[in-house]
């Protein structure tokens, strides 16, 4: 009744006379009563059906996540997906950077260098003579090549059975990461844009325009961020032991010393330990480490060295050697 109800229900009242805690009968206060009881009810109404009205908007998003999600959980290997983000995500970068109808000069080359490398780690496969005189079509294959490329050759210096669960996992975590990030980001953007209602603006109709666009960041975010956990993860995968028999003369043989193999940005593989200390590889002449080498003289050089007797011990009080007469601690024994 006080945010609903009329003030000449309050006037009435007075003028009736009605004291507290007095039953009131009458049609006209009973009417408002009534009124007001409508408009709140209206009103609470309102409020549910917009709660329903963007929680419908966040539902579809999840449901897409979620979908996504499944499908990766649900299969063996997630090669398929992985060639699909790199094309797209390449195809956004072209978007973005270049124009298929513009001149090749007319490109953002450098740009187009800086997002490249730092999602994949690696440079055009171009010189400055060949961005001249590319076109759209041959950049875009050049550059999903060299990808493709770089990531079979990781795959393959790992192994299929190492490589791939670890892949899978990543690419979950990333999209689990992502999405909660979003959630976030959407909380607080229900949360503002009641203010697009001072404006003269649906704020649900400037929401759902919000939320989508958000989306389509979320899910750039996810591609991009995956691609570039790929490309700069490090597996160390333990060698296999050398079998009885085997070729050492053969190019295939593998040092029984080393013990994993780094892959590091575009699947180079760093030095081994042993390696570093000079091991013996058939073919190769041995190399010792320089550090090594000096530490090692130093030690020779810093240990003590034990006098070496060239005749029998001569005692304190004996006569001396050297035919004095003296005993030989008053000789050449003084000091000892």
């Amino acid at each position: 009744m006080r945010l609903f109800g009329s003030e000449r229900i309050a006037k009435v009242m007075d003028t009736m006379g009605a004291e507290e805690g007095e039953v009131i009968e009458h049609s006209m206060v009973t009417k408002s009563i009534e009124r007001a009881q409508k408009k709140v009810e209206a009103r609470n109404f309102d409020m549910r059906k917009h709660l329903l009205e963007y929680d419908d908007v966040l539902n579809q998003q999840r449901e897409v996540i979620y979908n996504r999600r499944h499908d990766v959980l649900s299969r063996d290997t997630v090669r398929d997906q992985v060639l699909e983000i790199i094309e797209e995500t390449i195809d956004g970068l072209l978007r973005l950077h270049t124009e298929e109808s513009s001149h090749p000069e007319q490109w953002r080359w450098e740009d187009l260098q800086e997002d490249f490398g730092g999602l994949f780690f690696s440079g055009l496969p171009l010189d400055m003579e060949e961005r001249g005189s590319i076109d759209w079509q041959e950049l875009r294959r050049r550059l999903v090549e060299t990808i493709q490329t770089a990531y079979s050759r990781r795959v393959e210096i790992v192994g299929e059975e190492t490589y791939r669960p670890v892949e899978k996992a990543l690419l979950l975590h990333t999209v689990d990461r992502c999405w909660q990030e979003h959630l976030y980001e959407m909380d607080a953007l229900q949360e503002g844009v009641g203010f697009a209602g001072v404006a003269g603006k649906n704020p649900l109709i400037e929401y759902k325009k919000s939320a989508f666009d958000m989306f389509e960041s979320l899910i750039t975010r996810i591609n991009e961020e995956t691609l570039r956990n790929f490309f700069k993860l490090r597996i160390e995968v333990e060698a296999p032991p050398l079998e009885m028999g085997q070729d050492r003369s053969s190019g295939r043989y593998r040092s029984i010393h080393r013990e994993s193999t780094n892959m590091g940005f575009g699947g180079a593989t760093s030095p081994t330990p042993a390696a570093n200390q000079g091991d013996a590889v058939p073919g190769r002449p041995v190399r010792r480490d320089p550090q090594l080498r000096q530490s090692g003289a130093a030690a020779e050089e810093t240990e003590p060295k034990t006098p070496v007797r060239a005749g029998p011990k001569v005692g304190r009080n004996d006569p001396c050697p050297c035919g004095s007469g003296k005993k030989f601690k008053k000789c050449h024994g003084v000091g000892e």
